[in-house]
């Protein structure tokens, strides 16, 4: 990897982590407010509804027109795709906008849930589907290879969101959905205002016999659902965890939120940065093989994540929530939902390189077959485990399906490409990286037993350095390959 593609990965990263830095404050202020309270189930009930539908269509949009504009499609074949997206996302919200008192009534006999979550349906509904017109934006962009400019974006419109939720006194829920809505309509501007300096071209077509829009909504229609299992799982586990009673589904959605940003900061980025490549590689007729090379690499990343979760995750969400109406008792209680939770980050991480060696042969039934399964165990399982463990069985069932989601798909894409002479290095790194994680909580334990320290940043601090650095060490002392591998 050159000089510059370094740097460019290196600017994503670090403006995603002023950004997460940002939300992290927002989201310190909004527990102080608002806790876990019956008004907070129901924004983030409204949210997950509303986030499961748009999301779906986002990263479906974003996986079938980033090779649409790479390959130069035909521009009339673009506009009829991107008007009939549009089209079933403004049915979309009409329709659950509609039918917004029996959807929470399903869910929870509560009146003052049900009365919140209709009055935030809609805002919380438009706010959402904005972020569908940004995921045509940032397509367009990435096929330009124009990473940084959107990130600069997001990174002002969180900064505007948290300044109004810090100055706003004695803010109420509805205030915050305000706030969101109207920060969501900023960011739409700024990438439409973005796409048309590059030349971003659109009119609403509906040429729905063009051959290369019959091309594209056949890989659509099963990418929405392939690419979509993180956001089944995650309104699965809102919607069991809404029926366990009050309070739950704002706990797990704390958790969510953490990995949430752990996500966006290296998944999506990292993703975003190699899916390109993948599309490239794979048109030149590479070897299909090499995405298995990506594999130690990204899980090396993810499990640093992990360990250090496990190592001061306690006292970084003491030090992020625990205020006002957030007391100890949610700490623990979020702490050991995110450790559960983290196991699945490098799985879900080497599923996504999958998926997008998939999605760049245009093949989309294998992904849309495995989400199927996935998301069916994981609304069996997430349901079973609940009724032992509360809560965190329902994270717990999210986990093992993960692992089988993955297991699933590599099988599947080993056998329809027939992939053979695997280099034995990556599953060698894989278990020497492992090996290294369970070595490093073991070390820092034991080091927190010795070196008491009771001031709260000054533990992250000196922990968290320590972690990343023995860590590090060990992984130098294993004599990993992968560190060789380009990207």
């Amino acid at each position: 990897m050159n000089k510059r593609r370094y740097i460019q990965l290196g600017c994503m990263i670090g403006l995603t982590l002023l950004t997460q830095l940002i939300t992290l404050i927002k989201m310190s202020v909004v527990a102080s407010n608002f806790g876990v309270s019956v008004q907070m189930d129901a924004f983030n009930f409204s949210n997950n509804i509303a986030s499961f539908i748009f999301s779906f269509i986002s990263t479906g949009v974003a996986t079938v027109l980033i090779p649409a504009y790479i390959y130069k499609k035909s521009p009339t074949a673009i506009n009829t795709f991107i008007s009939v997206i549009y089209f079933f996302s403004i049915v979309s919200v009409i329709f659950i906008f509609a039918f917004r008192y029996s959807i929470a009534s399903m869910f929870s006999p509560n009146k003052l849930f049900i009365t919140t979550v209709c009055s935030l349906m809609f805002v919380i509904l438009i706010s959402q589907f904005t972020n569908t017109i940004i995921g045509v934006a940032s397509a367009y962009l990435q096929s330009e290879n124009v990473f940084n400019l959107p990130k600069i974006i997001v990174l002002i419109t969180n900064l505007v969101l948290t300044s109004l939720t810090l100055l706003k006194k004695n803010m109420t829920i509805y205030d915050y959905s305000l706030f969101i809505l109207f920060t969501s309509f900023i960011s739409m501007s700024l990438h439409i205002m973005l796409i048309k300096r590059f030349d971003f071209h659109y009119k609403v077509q509906f040429n729905l016999k063009n051959t290369d829009f019959k091309i594209m909504l056949h890989i659509f229609i099963p990418t929405i659902f392939s690419a979509g299992v993180y956001q089944i799982t995650l309104l699965t586990d809102s919607l069991i965890a809404t029926s366990l009673g009050e309070g739950q589904i704002s706990l797990l959605n704390y958790s969510n939120s953490i990995m949430g940003m752990i996500n966006m900061l290296l998944t999506t980025n990292l993703i975003t940065f190699i899916y390109p490549k993948i599309s490239k590689d794979i048109e030149n007729g590479n070897n299909d093989n090499k995405v298995f090379e990506f594999f130690p690499l990204f899980t090396f990343v993810m499990v640093l994540i992990v360990v250090g979760l496990i190592t001061i995750g306690e006292e970084g969400i003491s030090l992020l929530y625990e205020r006002g109406a957030f007391n100890r008792d949610f700490t623990s209680v979020i702490y050991i939902c995110t450790i559960i939770y983290s196991i699945s980050l490098p799985i879900n991480m080497v599923r996504e390189l999958v998926y997008r060696s998939l999605y760049a042969h245009g093949d989309t039934k294998l992904t849309f077959y495995n989400s199927v399964s996935a998301s069916i165990i994981n609304f069996v399982l997430s349901i079973l485990f609940s009724f032992f463990i509360g809560i965190y069985g329902i994270i717990l069932g999210t986990v093992i399906t993960s692992i089988f989601s993955l297991s699933r798909i590599i099988y599947k894409f080993c056998k329809k490409y027939k992939i053979k002479n695997i280099e034995p290095f990556i599953f060698i790194d894989i278990m020497k990286i492992l090996v290294t994680a369970v070595l490093t909580v073991i070390i820092i334990f034991l080091i927190q037993n010795i070196i008491i320290i009771n001031n709260s940043i000054l533990f992250i601090l000196f922990y968290g350095i320590l972690t990343v650095c023995i860590y590090l060490v060990l992984m130098l002392f294993m004599k990993v390959e992968f560190f060789k591998v380009k990207l």
